[in-house]
């Protein structure tokens, strides 16, 4: 399956999934007025609903829709109508001999809504995906209620933060769906802008004449082997359908916790690939990141944790969405026998603040003791004298949230290229017994 492809399905599948079977509990054989229907959740609907044997009711907005809808799911003028009036809700009532529809899969407003509450049956269900009138707090009118109907709303952000294990099921659904029937496709046409034409794509898709699906490409690469800030980061991004992951480090020969966290994230429908490469090697990264040019979307995000820096510096893309630094404190406040060390650091801290001011999104982040992850498992004498030195430490969610925030669009890298992270006695007490 083509990255495109593959980034199209999961939103508009997840909705439609949340949306018939969690909430409105579609069964076999009912019928379904879907509002949008040329568009990405509309044609997942339509797909969804054709396989269960449903009588199956769209509206659009233009002609060119409708004949997408008639040549690709083989729908027929009885079953298409005109959303830019309010005259399809007497046609839905003609259609059904005045009974009305099962289910209806709403994304219309104002006066439009309420002409399609009309068409619901008798214990019919009514699912809002456009929630317009629902932020304007807008006045339903409470006759149907008397049929036994039930008015729900979907928002999919709320699901993912206020019911995890729901997300899960249904992300779990959809795998299984295509699984059992393999016809199953992404909304047609897909319309790719490059990350450079976001703001484009954002104006075609309010222009209200979109059909399926607005996708842009990004790939996200992590250099270093340090499982505690790739993992919980990787999870983080791993959500955004279309991120792919290019994992630079010297292999997993021998490695079993980098072989499981691959499988973990390539588990969540992220593509991984991890070659083995010295990033000292100018001429190897060279060839590496030229490989991957052929085989992945552009990078657009890097995440550096190894313990150099000058050949990625030359050879990343200069338009990255973000490049975080993870440094060290003992550039700001020094370590025993670690001078090397401590200059190091100190470079990246200042290639940041130079990226920062040449309009880069750069950032170092000086960083302390990861307390209970990564390197500090497997060095319990050297972080014991750490801390008797005086050195604090931070916990792993702690950098987490801080890293989520270094990723917000409002960061302003120009103003703060360079974070320092030290916490005091948030160290494991076995540390220092």
């Amino acid at each position: 399956m083509l990255f495109d492809v593959a980034a199209a399905i999961p939103a508009v599948y997840y909705t439609a999934i949340c949306s018939l079977d969690h909430i409105a509990h579609f069964k076999q054989g009912e019928s379904i007025l879907i509002h949008a229907g040329a568009g990405g959740v509309g044609q997942a609907a339509i797909q969804l609903t054709k396989i269960r044997g449903a009588k199956v009711f769209v509206t659009v907005g233009n002609e060119s829709k409708r004949q997408l809808l008639k040549e690709t799911y083989r729908l027929t003028d009885s079953q298409i109508f005109y959303s830019r009036n309010n005259t399809f809700a007497e046609d839905i009532r003609n259609a059904t001999d005045g009974r009305g529809v099962d289910v209806v899969l709403n994304s219309l407003a104002g006066e439009l809504l309420k002409e399609t509450w009309d068409c619901i049956a008798p214990f019919g269900r009514f699912v809002d995906i456009g929630k317009a009138d629902i932020i304007a707090n807008n006045v339903l009118p409470m006759g149907p209620f008397d049929c036994n109907v039930t008015f729900s709303a979907v928002d999919l952000v709320v699901v993912h933060e206020q019911a995890k294990p729901l997300m899960k099921t249904i992300m779990q659904d959809v795998l299984r769906l295509f699984e059992k029937h393999p016809h199953l496709h992404e909304p047609k046409p897909l319309h790719i802008f490059a990350p450079s034409r976001i703001e484009e794509a954002m104006r075609y898709l309010q222009g209200g004449k979109n059909t399926a699906s607005a996708i842009w490409q990004r790939t996200s690469s992590a250099v270093g082997w340090v499982a505690w800030a790739v993992r919980s980061y990787a999870g983080w991004l791993a959500v955004a359908p279309g991120t792919s992951y290019y994992l630079l480090f010297l292999g997993t020969e021998g490695k079993p916790n980098a072989l499981k966290f691959i499988k973990e994230i390539e588990d969540m429908g992220v593509k991984v690939t991890a070659p083995a490469c010295d990033i000292t090697n100018m001429k190897l990264l060279e060839n590496t990141l030229q490989q991957a040019s052929k085989e992945m979307p552009p990078i657009k995000v890097c995440i550096q944790a190894a313990m150099a820096l000058r050949n990625l510096h030359e050879l990343l893309p200069a338009d990255m969405d973000f490049f975080i630094l993870l440094s060290s404190f003992c550039e700001i406040d020094g370590n025993l026998g670690q001078c090397n060390y401590s200059a190091g650091n100190t470079f990246e801290d200042a290639l940041a603040r130079y990226l920062a001011s040449k309009g880069q999104k750069a950032v170092s982040v000086d960083l302390a003791l990861i307390a209970e992850a990564g390197w500090a498992n497997q060095n319990y004498r050297v972080v014991t004298e750490s801390l008797r030195a005086g050195h604090g430490g931070v916990k792993q969610e702690q950098l987490m949230a801080m890293l989520d925030a270094l990723c917000e669009p409002t960061y302003d890298y120009q103003q703060s290229a360079q974070v320092v992270n030290v916490i005091d006695k948030l160290v494991p007490r076995s540390y220092i017994e």
